[in-house]
């Protein structure tokens, strides 16, 4: 009884702690002072704050092959050892060196440290206590500043994502929510530099374990801004927020927003509907990499309205188009990975638009269907022996455009959604 109770403390501290930003203690300056006595030389600490450029320089030199000394040692750097460097460097230089080689230097360490820092394996460290973590913590809104400025852009981006890496999305952009989000105080120069690097590391990475909630967020209070460049970077990162999700973040992105502004952003997130989220590049530490074939598929049957199927055989022949349209999108938005439920009504609605006396409109709901048979999958074979006939008998149509739709529309069916061609072959005319 005992053991089940202590598991369940674990597991409610494990779930606090995955809901809420954890708490980084300080730094203690003075036990840091001792220990940068015992690890640096007093001639390289002059050195770091020298007026001579090119005394600093060397210092950071030296500096960096000391550590790299100790990694090849018997007695390897320890996690505490990469904090009190970093403290070391940050104090001086500086991160506001304005000696562009003396700063290419410093985020070499920087640099250096962080990739070489140990990886914490104790698995019971109480909450907010691994060194790791609370490096990581305190240098993260130094790096954000950093990113504005041409000379450390760069190299800031490149320690923000092996925080990425070692950390996990979702803690590192919590620290920079805490230190960028408006009305924080940040330039705009900085916070436009810090969505840049947010949609970067999302293209990167992927979405992952990201909460969309706290993404729009940040993107909507600066979308609040009354700088034009800010506002134009902060839709740009939407729009990457949604190519990578099969969430609908429009709703969420507009609510309250001005009407002018709505606009913008809804044409914008409109371009992007259709477009194939980017595969990853880089993983988090220990995560699990799940095939596209093998992710969840999206639930769009909430937006599947009676309305809208009805808007299928409107009198009105662009009440028509509008709805076909309206499906498309909707299988656009959940990145063409949608479940079947709430489809076949509208498979069936699409299938009636096959003999409409618009011919347009014929096209369009051929294309739709090849639409709908790329987001299904597999289980689209299902549907052949009653869609396929008269798919194929528009093959007899005039109108070059129709014909087109209907080659465009089975070899969707085939190449995205993988039904097998043997599916088709008896449900072909005979010669």
């Amino acid at each position: 009884r005992v053991a089940k109770h202590e598991e369940h403390t674990e597991a409610k501290a494990e779930a606090a702690s995955a809901e809420e930003p954890e708490a980084i203690p300080e730094l203690i300056i003075s036990e840091v002072e001792e220990k940068i006595d015992a690890m640096v030389t007093t001639v390289m600490r002059e050195q770091l704050s020298d007026g001579d450029w090119q005394d600093r320089q060397s210092a950071l030199q030296q500096l960096q092959i000391l550590a790299g000394q100790r990694l090849e040692g018997e007695c390897p750097i320890t996690c505490q050892e990469v904090e009190v460097l970093l403290y070391l460097v940050k104090q001086s230089p500086g991160y506001g060196e304005a000696h562009p080689k003396v700063a290419s230097s410093l985020m070499d360490v920087v640099q250096f440290l962080v990739a070489q820092c140990p990886v914490c394996n104790e698995k019971r460290v109480a909450r907010g206590q691994c060194v790791e973590k609370r490096i990581a913590a305190h240098l993260i809104p130094d790096m954000a500043e950093l990113l504005s400025q041409s000379k450390t852009r760069f190299a800031a981006e490149a320690v923000l994502c092996s925080l990425v890496e070692r950390h996990g999305r979702t803690f590192v952009f919590q620290q920079v929510y805490c230190y960028a989000k408006p009305p924080s105080g940040v330039p705009i120069k900085t916070l436009c530099a810090v969505l840049e690097w947010m949609s970067m590391c999302v293209e990167e990475f992927g979405v992952g374990e990201l909460s969309m909630d706290e993404l729009v967020g940040f993107v909507r209070a600066c979308l609040n801004s009354v700088n034009p460049n800010l506002k134009r970077i902060a839709i740009a990162t939407l729009c990457m927020f949604q190519r990578c999700t099969r969430e609908d973040l429009h709703d969420r992105a507009v609510r309250d927003l001005k009407s002018v502004l709505v606009t913008n952003v809804e044409r914008e997130l409109k371009k992007v509907a259709s477009q194939t989220p980017p595969h990853p590049r880089r993983f988090v530490r220990g995560e699990e990499v799940v095939p596209l074939a093998d992710q969840p598929r999206a639930d769009v049957s909430g937006k599947l309205t009676p309305d809208l199927l009805a808007s299928f055989a409107n009198k009105d022949w662009t009440k028509r188009r509008d709805a076909m349209q309206r499906l498309e999108d909707i299988l656009l938005g959940a990145h063409k990975h949608a479940q079947p439920k709430g489809v076949s009504p509208f498979i069936s609605a699409l299938k009636k638009r096959l003999t409409d006396s618009n011919k347009n409109l014929v096209a369009l709901a051929l294309h739709v269907l090849g639409v709908v048979g790329a987001s299904l999958g597999p289980i689209m074979e299902k549907t052949v022996k009653s869609v396929l006939p008269p798919m194929l008998a528009c093959l007899n149509d005039q109108k070059k455009s129709v014909v087109a739709a209907v080659m465009e529309a089975i070899d969707a069916w085939v190449e995205d959604a993988k039904v097998p061609l043997a599916a088709f072959v008896p449900h072909l005319p005979e010669p």
